[in-house]
């Protein structure tokens, strides 16, 4: 979901993933849904949104067009808690 944050309000959702990955790898969650829907961390710059999961998969998108993916990272092969873009981008 995407914040308003002058207007105070909700102004924008995106699906992030379809994916029903159900291997729990320890990542410390609660819930029941699977590993690529929940405990989500999240990096933006002025120009991408960077997405991951308990399952480690990693989206990339376009801030103007977050539905829209760009580019997916599947390397990792465990959950990713805290994620941020380098200066430089």
């Amino acid at each position: 979901m995407m914040w308003d944050p002058k207007e105070r309000k909700h102004c924008k959702t995106a699906k992030v993933t379809d994916r029903k990955k159900t291997v729990r790898r320890g990542a410390s969650t609660l819930s029941k849904l699977p590993d690529s829907q929940c405990s989500r961390a999240v990096a933006i710059n002025d120009q991408w949104i960077a997405v991951a999961g308990n399952d480690g998969q990693v989206s990339v998108r376009s801030c103007s067009d977050p539905d829209t993916l760009l580019h997916e990272l599947t390397e990792a092969k465990e959950w990713v808690e805290v994620m941020a873009f380098s200066p430089d981008g």
